[in-house]
Formats: structure tokens, sequence, C-alpha cells
């Protein structure tokens, strides 16, 4: 039964998990394993995982595994188990009198341990211009965004593995890429500056300093800064890559805690615990730590060999 504009549903969980990358899912499947009563909160299931190109170093994949492929079988896995989940945004989270009380769009949700994972956001250029681009759909941070636009040229401003990612996918797609690195050099894996590199469908520029965007009818205009001249490019859409920051927003200004703390019954797993990592491995680990600190009690010495 829906409630009227502005009513908000209560509800109650023993453990809940905010997020449904691989952290979250590993842990949501060990807790629900074990008879728990859990429930994930998240409007989605993978993750930033989902926009990799391929997953290389994932054990137990030798010819590695796309990440839209990855993100299905987290899908799939979660649905077949019949995890519960609320297809919800979390826009704020306290703690009160020892239960977490958490807002979403349509709901106050209190629960007796919290597990969030909701991994990072990708952080804007900062520049004129940005802010009023972004409903244009012309400016974006990862290639999947970009599927309906189809578009031919696409200028990427970043030098890091998620740039050099994203510049592959659109170059395999037939894209024509311009990498805008503000440095001096790109600081990915050497394999990707390799590939990037040998690619004919991408060309990299060196030391330029993004400084507007300008929204156009069918297109976008980025203007750079290099040490000699300005220099202006009219592009399909700009791809922003320049790295990514902790998805904590929602939490109220006095959250006791900013770590994992088991003695409060509260775990950060994943890209929100490691976002200089940001490696599904370790987040398939966080969350299967977090779920056996949960469910696992603690043994004492008798039980020892």
């Amino acid at each position: 039964m829906r409630r009227g504009p502005g009513v908000k549903q209560n509800r109650h969980g023993e453990i809940i998990l905010i997020g449904a990358g691989p952290a979250s899912v590993s842990a949501a499947l060990q807790l629900h394993r074990g008879g728990l009563d859990i429930l994930v909160i998240s409007p989605e299931v993978g993750g930033c995982v989902g926009y990799a190109r391929k997953l290389e170093n994932l054990a137990g994949y030798p010819a590695g595994i796309t990440g839209p492929e990855f993100r299905e079988g987290l899908r799939r896995q979660m649905t077949s188990r019949r995890i519960p989940r609320l297809e919800d945004t979390v826009t704020h989270l306290d703690f009160k009198k020892g239960r977490f009380h958490i807002r979403t769009d349509e709901c106050l949700v209190t629960a007796h341990t919290l597990i969030v994972g909701s991994g990072t956001l990708p952080i804007r250029l900062g520049i004129p211009g940005e802010k009023e681009a972004l409903p244009g759909g012309r400016i974006v941070h990862h290639p999947e965004e970009l599927r309906t636009l189809a578009p031919d040229r696409v200028v990427i401003v970043g030098g890091g593995d998620v740039a050099c990612d994203a510049a592959l996918a659109l170059a395999d797609q037939g894209v024509r890429v311009r990498m805008v690195i503000r440095g001096e050099r790109m600081r990915a894996l050497d394999s990707l500056v390799k590939q990037v590199t040998a690619s004919p469908g991408i060309s990299v520029e060196y030391s330029l300093l993004p400084t507007r965007i300008l929204p156009g009818t069918n297109e976008i205009n980025l203007e750079c800064r290099s040490r000699e001249k300005d220099i202006h490019y009219t592009t399909d859409a700009v791809l922003v890559a320049i790295g990514r920051r902790v998805n904590l927003d929602f939490l109220s200004p006095d959250f006791p805690f900013r770590t994992t703390s088991p003695e409060h019954r509260f775990f950060l797993v994943g890209d929100a615990a490691h976002p200089r990592h940001r490696q599904t491995a370790m987040a398939l680990g966080d969350g299967m730590r977090a779920a056996m600190e949960i469910s696992t009690p603690i043994r004492g010495e008798s039980d020892a060999f």
C-alpha cells in the first residue's frame, strides 16, 4: 500500500547493508546463508565494477571477465538466493540510543547492525560550465553513460587507470578518443599505458588544464590552458575521470563512526573503506570478513587445538 506524499514508511532490520557492490553482496550472501535477518538498501546491484572494461586480476577467471558480466553475476546470485533488497537511495544516516537510523527516499529504517558499502563518487572538474552541462548528458564519468548518445568523438580528462580503461573501451567501439592529461605523464598501470599509446583510435595530450565548458546544441566545447596558449576542443562528449571520493555524504554531521567499529556493530567495507585501492578482490574479502565478524561467535582459547 502506497502512502501519501511526504509520508515515510517505518521499517526495522536486524542487519542492514547500504550499497550492493561486491563488498555488500559478499557480506549479504554469507549472512543470508547463516539465516540472519538482513536487508540490502541500494537502487541497483553491482556498483562501479559494472563499468570496468575487464577484470584481469580476479582469481578464478583465467581469461578475465568484463565488468558488466561480473555485475550480472552478482545480480543473478542475489536474485536466486532471494536476498531481500530495498530499491531505494539512502539520504541520511544517524546513530541514536544504540541503533542506526537510516532515512531513504521512501522509508525510515532502524537497524541493530550496519554494513556500509556505499562505494565512491566521481570527482568533478569544478570549472565554469560543468554543472550546467551535466543534465544534457554530454559530460559523464563512465562510458556506459554514453550509450544513448552514441558519440563519434569523446574527450577524456584524466590519465589514471579508470581514464585509460574508458579510453580503450570507447576505442574498441570505434569512437575517436582524445585524452587530456593535466600532468606530464599518465598515472595508470604500465600495461594500460602501453595499450593506450598503441591504439590508433586514441590520441594523448599532456600538460593541459581544463578551464571552462561550453555546452552546445549537439556538441560540447572544452577549453584548456597549456603553458603557451589556450586550446579549444569541440567534441560530442567529455568524460571526466580524475579520481573518486568516498560516498558518505549521507552521514549525519555528528555520526560517531568514520571507520569500522565492531564493538558498535558498524562495518565500513569495499571502496568506501579503501578508496585508494578500489580492487574487486579486496571488496569481496572485506564483505566476507564483516559477515564473519558479525555471525561467528568469538572463540575462547578452549576451542583451540
